[in-house]
């Protein structure tokens, strides 16, 4: 087996999408909101909300990674040019499939038992 082929099942196995997820969720639960960018831009994101959307959490690693990418490269540039249009906040539609993507890609965990409480005798 090649390096490459070894590469790429190593990305793409049952571990693969979950750490994409993970890292799809940080980036829109931690940051989607505060950013400022172009009524185009958020165009373009509008677009790939809905392909993760339309995927469900049924998304596939390579699918969730394209779509941070894409994520990553329309975040805001730290350094913003002198005299530069200012960005708008996310719409509301955008927020609110951010926040049903979050739900959807995060993982559902066992509820914790509650710990027993020593007896009082």
């Amino acid at each position: 087996m090649s390096a490459s082929e070894t590469s790429s099942r190593a990305s793409s196995g049952p571990g693969a999408r979950g750490t994409a997820a993970d890292r799809v969720v940080r980036l829109l639960s931690a940051s989607l909101a505060d950013w400022e960018l172009s009524p185009e831009v958020w165009t373009e994101l509008g677009a790939v909300l809905d392909s993760l959307a339309a995927a469900g959490p049924d998304t596939e690693a390579a699918a969730l990674r394209r779509a941070l990418v894409k994520l990553q490269l329309a975040a805001p540039d730290r350094i913003v040019p002198i005299g530069s249009v200012q960005g708008v906040r996310a719409p509301a539609r955008h927020r609110e499939r951010a926040n049903h993507l979050i739900h959807a890609l995060t993982p559902v965990r066992a509820p914790v038992p509650p710990t027993p409480r020593p007896d009082p005798s």
